[in-house]
Protein backbone atom coordinates (compact mmCIF):
# COMPACT_ATOMS: atom_id res chain seq x y z
CA UNK A 1 0.00 0.00 0.00
CA UNK A 2 2.40 2.13 0.73
CA UNK A 3 3.99 2.50 -2.82
CA UNK A 4 0.68 3.02 -4.31
CA UNK A 5 0.57 5.99 -2.13
CA UNK A 6 3.75 7.31 -3.07
CA UNK A 7 2.50 6.74 -6.59
CA UNK A 8 -0.22 9.13 -5.81
CA UNK A 9 1.87 11.61 -3.67
CA UNK A 10 3.99 12.12 -7.14
CA UNK A 11 1.21 12.46 -9.40
CA UNK A 12 -0.53 14.90 -7.14
CA UNK A 13 2.50 17.06 -7.00
CA UNK A 14 2.89 16.48 -10.68
CA UNK A 15 -0.05 17.92 -11.26
CA UNK A 16 0.12 21.05 -8.71
CA UNK A 17 3.53 21.77 -10.09
CA UNK A 18 1.96 21.83 -13.45
CA UNK A 19 -0.35 24.10 -12.99
CA UNK A 20 1.68 26.55 -10.64
CA UNK A 21 3.91 26.65 -13.49
CA UNK A 22 1.23 27.25 -16.31
CA UNK A 23 -0.31 30.05 -14.01
CA UNK A 24 3.09 31.92 -13.09
CA UNK A 25 3.96 31.95 -17.20
CA UNK A 26 0.89 33.59 -17.77
CA UNK A 27 2.18 36.41 -15.45
CA UNK A 28 5.29 36.80 -16.98
CA UNK A 29 7.00 39.31 -19.16
CA UNK A 30 5.03 37.78 -21.82
CA UNK A 31 5.88 38.71 -25.68
CA UNK A 32 5.50 42.08 -27.83
CA UNK A 33 2.80 41.53 -28.88
CA UNK A 34 0.80 40.47 -25.83
CA UNK A 35 1.86 43.80 -24.44
CA UNK A 36 1.05 45.52 -27.68
CA UNK A 37 -2.36 44.24 -26.62
CA UNK A 38 -2.70 45.30 -23.44
CA UNK A 39 -1.02 48.65 -23.82
CA UNK A 40 -3.75 49.47 -26.45
CA UNK A 41 -6.71 47.93 -24.10
CA UNK A 42 -5.26 50.81 -21.49
CA UNK A 43 -5.38 53.49 -24.35
CA UNK A 44 -8.60 52.30 -25.03
CA UNK A 45 -9.43 52.18 -21.46
CA UNK A 46 -8.14 55.76 -21.09
CA UNK A 47 -10.34 57.42 -23.76
CA UNK A 48 -13.45 55.73 -22.30
CA UNK A 49 -12.88 56.74 -18.71
CA UNK A 50 -11.93 60.31 -20.48
CA UNK A 51 -15.48 60.51 -22.09
CA UNK A 52 -16.98 59.15 -19.09
CA UNK A 53 -15.65 61.65 -17.01
CA UNK A 54 -16.48 64.76 -19.45
CA UNK A 55 -19.58 63.64 -19.11
CA UNK A 56 -19.99 64.38 -15.24
CA UNK A 57 -17.63 67.55 -14.81
CA UNK A 58 -17.74 71.22 -16.74
CA UNK A 59 -15.33 73.42 -17.33
CA UNK A 60 -12.38 70.68 -18.39
CA UNK A 61 -9.76 72.18 -20.71
CA UNK A 62 -7.27 69.05 -20.12
CA UNK A 63 -7.17 65.88 -18.89
CA UNK A 64 -3.46 64.18 -19.20
CA UNK A 65 -3.21 60.74 -17.86
CA UNK A 66 0.21 59.99 -15.73
CA UNK A 67 0.34 56.04 -15.64
CA UNK A 68 -0.74 53.40 -18.03
CA UNK A 69 -4.01 52.41 -15.30
CA UNK A 70 -4.62 48.75 -14.22
CA UNK A 71 -7.25 46.80 -12.41
CA UNK A 72 -6.15 47.53 -8.69
CA UNK A 73 -7.13 44.48 -6.95
CA UNK A 74 -9.96 41.27 -7.46
CA UNK A 75 -13.60 42.79 -7.80
CA UNK A 76 -12.31 46.40 -8.52
CA UNK A 77 -13.06 48.24 -11.61
CA UNK A 78 -9.79 49.03 -14.07
CA UNK A 79 -8.73 53.12 -13.07
CA UNK A 80 -6.10 55.26 -14.00
CA UNK A 81 -3.91 58.38 -12.23
CA UNK A 82 -4.81 61.57 -14.08
CA UNK A 83 -3.80 65.69 -13.90
CA UNK A 84 -7.55 67.28 -14.55
CA UNK A 85 -7.08 70.69 -15.58
CA UNK A 86 -10.25 73.13 -14.73
CA UNK A 87 -10.46 76.39 -15.05
CA UNK A 88 -6.62 76.96 -15.13
CA UNK A 89 -6.76 74.51 -11.92
CA UNK A 90 -4.62 71.25 -11.61
CA UNK A 91 -6.74 68.21 -9.86
CA UNK A 92 -5.09 64.61 -9.32
CA UNK A 93 -8.01 62.24 -9.82
CA UNK A 94 -8.22 58.60 -10.51
CA UNK A 95 -10.42 58.33 -13.67
CA UNK A 96 -12.40 54.91 -14.19
CA UNK A 97 -14.67 53.75 -17.11
CA UNK A 98 -18.02 53.33 -15.24
CA UNK A 99 -20.28 56.14 -16.00
CA UNK A 100 -22.22 55.79 -12.64
CA UNK A 101 -18.87 56.78 -11.06
CA UNK A 102 -16.40 57.77 -13.49
CA UNK A 103 -13.92 59.58 -10.77
CA UNK A 104 -12.31 59.53 -7.45
CA UNK A 105 -9.44 62.16 -6.19
CA UNK A 106 -9.41 65.76 -5.00
CA UNK A 107 -12.85 67.28 -4.67
CA UNK A 108 -13.74 68.94 -7.65
CA UNK A 109 -15.88 72.39 -8.64
CA UNK A 110 -19.20 72.23 -8.66
CA UNK A 111 -19.78 74.56 -11.21
CA UNK A 112 -17.35 76.17 -13.42
CA UNK A 113 -17.36 79.48 -15.18
CA UNK A 114 -17.78 78.17 -18.04
CA UNK A 115 -18.75 74.75 -19.69
CA UNK A 116 -15.87 72.72 -21.08
CA UNK A 117 -14.36 74.16 -23.87
CA UNK A 118 -14.71 71.87 -27.18
CA UNK A 119 -12.69 69.60 -27.95
CA UNK A 120 -10.98 69.19 -24.36
CA UNK A 121 -7.31 68.24 -25.23
CA UNK A 122 -6.85 64.53 -23.69
CA UNK A 123 -2.78 63.26 -23.53
CA UNK A 124 -2.37 59.52 -23.14
CA UNK A 125 -0.06 58.18 -20.67
CA UNK A 126 1.88 57.21 -23.86
CA UNK A 127 2.25 61.04 -24.65
CA UNK A 128 0.00 60.99 -27.53
CA UNK A 129 -2.65 63.42 -27.99
CA UNK A 130 -6.16 63.94 -28.91
CA UNK A 131 -8.54 66.60 -28.82
CA UNK A 132 -12.83 65.04 -27.72
CA UNK A 133 -15.46 67.01 -28.52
Amino acid sequence: MGATMDKRLASVAGVVLAVILGTTACFGEGNSVGQHSTSQSNLNNQKKAAIAFLGVQDGVEEIRFTDAGNVPGLGASWSVNAVVTIDSKEYSEILKTDEDSPYIGDPMPSFSASPSPRPVKVVFSDGTTEYLK
